[in-house]
């Protein structure tokens, strides 16, 4: 019985302490100094400002951050992020089972601004960059025993099992800026919600995501995507992922890999995208009309230098009005049908790599004429260089009224005389060696006619 009341009496006196360091934890972090003293943590951490309008702390449920700014690191202007909030509310409890358990990570209206500098290097790899106080890590301590020898300690495993219950990202912006600040990557209206654990195994959660548009480049705008997602250990997979392109549906797979650094992998397919309504979106003058179907394969590890790829695209029921190369053709040989040619398919082949487009098949063709070639567009200034044919069937030759310029033309088999030429100069501003041609072969025919009335005609 003496027993029984002396360990009621420690109880009370442990429940009573406990109280008490509650309540002065819960007193001591509820203060102007101790949320300024988080604040410059996270700056040290960073090596930038951070700014708070609201800050909400609770010991034992979380917190809440009202009114979210980080600066940009030295050598960039204006802010890296801005969000209206970012909670984090967690259970205490599970920690006596060796799991901590997050209810809810999530943050509302983020904006992201993304930009790289003179020498390539992009705002966020400056984050707690050499140099500032975050990274400065603490003086290591003196090796001993077997692993000093090996040159390094072995891995730990930590005996928390992570559990995040419910990740949100809600209305989040995401934009990629290039030079002169021009739009690489725009993300708008991006929605998230997943479950996330973190163990020994490594990672594993599902969710689902959500995309209102995607901008590449005031270029090209995917709509409307939806996708599961699947985090296996270091690999985080959309499948299948689907959405909407200038009225056609594009459909895929995106998987994004943790593990020695990030990096993605991209496999795409467009069917029944209407290409009058791409080009309408894209602002562009030119009129090309039919609908695109093809497949395409990137991966990277980052912006536009670490990418690589290939893929196809055909336009069934092609039309071309407009193109610039064609109007070239046309006021170069006197064939105005050039401008807009009938055609029955236009087909490409490309790969991707070092900022460089190479498309080894470009192909269109037509009852009368075919175009085709190979070669390679920067896309870092949109410089051409390509190897073209100009193929006419032997009636819409005969159309050129310049005999001299038929004569650049030779005949093939497949009732067909065929030009080469080279295309350089820019998408916007082509320019070919067409003229040279055409007048050296005129210059040709009329040396071969003056010999010939000069010596006679051969009997």
């Amino acid at each position: 019985m003496k027993a029984l009341k002396i360990a009621a009496a420690v109880a009370l006196v442990v429940l009573i302490a406990g109280a008490g360091v509650a309540t002065y934890l819960v007193r001591s972090i509820d203060t102007p100094e101790f949320k300024k003293s988080v604040l410059e943590r996270v700056r040290q951490a960073a090596g930038v400002d951070v700014q708070v309008q609201e800050m909400s702390l609770s010991v034992f449920s979380g917190m809440t951050l009202r009114g979210v700014t980080i600066a940009n690191p030295p050598g960039f202007k204006g802010p890296l992020l801005t969000a209206d909030a970012f909670s984090l509310r967690y259970k205490l409890l599970p920690l006596l089972r060796g799991q901590l358990e997050v209810e809810k990570l999530a943050l509302q209206k983020p904006v992201v601004t993304l930009v790289a500098n003179a020498k390539g290097t992009w705002n966020y790899e400056r984050i707690g960059a050499p140099g500032t106080a975050a990274a400065k890590p603490p003086a290591p301590a003196k090796k001993r025993g077997p692993a000093a020898e090996s040159g390094s300690a072995p891995p730990v495993a930590s005996p928390v099992e992570l559990v995040l219950s419910r990740i949100a990202l809600e209305s989040a912006e995401i934009v990629m800026l290039g030079e002169k600040n021009a739009p690489l990557f725009k993300l708008q209206d991006a929605n998230l919600a997943t479950s996330l654990k973190l163990g020994g195994a490594g990672a594993s959660g599902k969710g689902m995501a959500s995309l209102g548009t995607i901008n590449l480049g005031d270029a090209l705008f995917v709509r409307d995507l939806t996708a599961p997602i699947e985090v296996v250990r270091d690999k985080v997979q959309l499948d299948p992922i689907r959405g909407s392109l200038a009225g056609g549906v594009v459909s895929g797979i995106v998987s994004l890999g943790l593990q020695g650094g990030f990096h993605y992998a991209i496999n795409l397919e467009l069917k029944g995208t209407q290409v009058k309504k791409l080009l309408e979106e894209a602002g562009s003058a030119r009129a090309v009309s039919g609908t695109l179907e093809g497949k395409a394969w990137f991966e990277g590890s980052g912006g536009l230098p670490t990418m690589t790829g290939k893929g196809r695209a055909e336009i069934k029921d092609c039309q071309v009005t407009g193109a610039p190369v064609m109007a070239l053709l046309a006021e170069l040989l006197r064939l105005p049908e050039l401008k807009n040619p009938d055609l029955d398919e236009c087909k490409a082949e490309f790969s991707l790599g070092s900022s460089r487009l190479q498309m080894p098949v470009l192909k269109l063709e037509g009852p009368d004429i075919q175009l085709s070639g190979r070669g390679v567009t920067s896309l870092v200034n949109y410089r051409l260089s390509y190897d073209m044919t100009l193929a006419l069937r032997k009636a819409t030759l005969e159309r050129i009224p310049v005999r001299e310029v038929r004569a650049a033309f030779k005949d093939r088999p497949d009732g067909f005389s065929a030009l080469d030429f080279k295309v350089t100069g820019s998408t916007d501003d082509p320019k070919t060696d067409l003229t040279g041609r055409l007048g050296k072969a005129a210059a040709g025919e009329l040396v071969k006619g003056g010999l010939g009335k000069l010596f006679g005609k051969r009997k």
